[in-house]
């Protein structure tokens, strides 16, 4: 199970979650790339024995480094829920982030030409009180930062209950309790059938 999921607040849930871009693979990507050229120019010239013990090396490398990179983006988890930014990254060396929504100052996205392209970018989280913390190659941090301005707004701004009429002098509603004009057969600010006695 997750670590965002395992600590879940009661009456919180998931609303959106982020991870890593696949461009963490492109170093060994590259690695690997250039140990098969390697390989290739080697059976091209017949000195196969001698580059492909060059190769070689270079592979188990890339393999590692990719391997490592797969554990990385496991690892990390971003999410954002009705209530919190919460934030884990790391096995062995593990750092969360667990910020109720009120107390995010802000959410920055910084992006390079290629991260636009690529829709990649680090998000900085900026928390009440100057604490910031900085997350690197997030796929889609334009989404996260939408998404947690949009739960921060919700939590932010209660919905604002229509105005009742002046002449109350009718029913309550058994459903909110609110107060309703004498004449009204539903409720002005539920919509609930009003029982009359």
């Amino acid at each position: 199970m997750a670590y965002v999921d395992e600590n879940l607040l009661p009456a919180e849930r998931v609303v959106y979650r982020a991870h890593l871009h696949p461009i963490i693979y492109a170093g060994p990507f590259a690695l690997a790339l250039g140990a098969v050229a390697l390989f290739a120019f080697a059976f091209m010239r017949g000195d196969l024995p001698v580059l492909m013990w060059a190769a070689l090396p270079i592979i188990v490398i890339a393999l590692v480094l990719a391997l490592i990179q797969l554990i990385h983006s496991r690892s990390s988890e971003f999410a954002v829920t009705n209530r919190r930014v919460v934030i884990k990254t790391g096995v062995i060396r593990r750092h969360t982030l667990e910020l109720l929504l009120p107390k995010v100052e802000g959410i920055g996205v910084d992006q390079t030409i290629i991260g636009r392209l690529l829709n990649l970018g680090t998000i900085v989280v900026i928390g009440t009180g100057g604490s910031k913390e900085e997350f690197a190659q997030i796929a889609n941090p334009l989404e996260f930062r939408h998404q947690v301005q949009a739960q921060t707004a919700d939590i932010l701004e209660p919905e604002i209950a229509p105005r009742a009429p002046q002449n109350l002098a009718g029913p309550f509603c058994s459903k909110c309790g609110a107060q309703n004009p004498g004449e009204a057969s539903f409720c002005f600010k539920c919509g609930t059938k009003l029982v009359t006695t």
